[in-house]
Formats: structure tokens, C-alpha cells, sequence
């Protein structure tokens, strides 16, 4: 069941959102270990080559 995009305050407008969407993007590739990775993150697997 998805929400009301009235019922997301945090989805205030489209600016808000893609600073939302980036962060997560940037956690996902920079930060957060993938298992499917050993345990790397997508970046420093990219940048090994």
C-alpha cells in the first residue's frame, strides 16, 4: 500500500526530492557494503577496475 504524496511531508517539492533521491544514491554507492560485493561498496569496486 503506498501513501498519499500529500501524506510525504518530506516530498515537499521537486528540489527536496532530489536532494532525498542523491542522498540515498550516495549512501547506496559510497558507503553501504554490498554482500553481493564482498562486502565493498559498488564505488571502490568500480575504481578498482
Amino acid at each position: 500500500m503506498q501513501l498519499p504524496v500529500r501524506s510525504r511531508p518530506w516530498l515537499v517539492n521537486p528540489r527536496d526530492a532530489r536532494r532525498g533521491i542523491n542522498n540515498y544514491l550516495n549512501l547506496y554507492n559510497h558507503e553501504r557494503p554490498h554482500q553481493s560485493l564482498g562486502y565493498q561498496t559498488p564505488v571502490s569496486v568500480y575504481h578498482r577496475g
